[in-house]
């Protein structure tokens, strides 16, 4: 893969991009529910809808904009659970949906800690 998940200001979000950015840097809240919401550099959180669109438009966190982390540990990576029970997945052209019924190669993400 070797793209970053990024963002439009109108809530696009796609993983297209080579390097880091700064709509490519996003600030993980933890909840009490074991979850946890991205706010994107606009002030939206990534959603996840029923329909698999995985959106940055809201700005308050409800259930579609909190996500499970579930560690792989054989390789470090996560996978992003949503509400409804499926995975956060990047296609081959770059689209970011969240329609996959269980985590495997393309469902794996890298989260690194970046300042600033």
């Amino acid at each position: 893969h070797a793209t970053y998940v990024s963002v439009t200001g109108e809530g696009g979000v796609s993983a297209r991009t080579p390097g880091m950015l700064a709509e490519s840097k996003f600030e993980m809240v933890m909840h009490d529910d074991d979850t946890v919401s991205f706010r994107t550099v606009f002030g939206a959180y990534l959603s996840a809808a029923e329909s698999g669109w995985v959106t940055a438009v809201e700005r308050e966190i409800g259930e579609r904009e909190k996500f499970a982390l579930v560690f792989n540990h054989e390789n470090g990576t996560f996978a992003l659970g949503t509400s409804s029970g499926r995975f956060v997945t990047v296609e081959p052209t770059g689209y970011v949906l969240a329609n996959r019924p269980t985590a495997d190669l393309w469902e794996e993400f890298i989260i690194s800690k970046v300042e600033g």
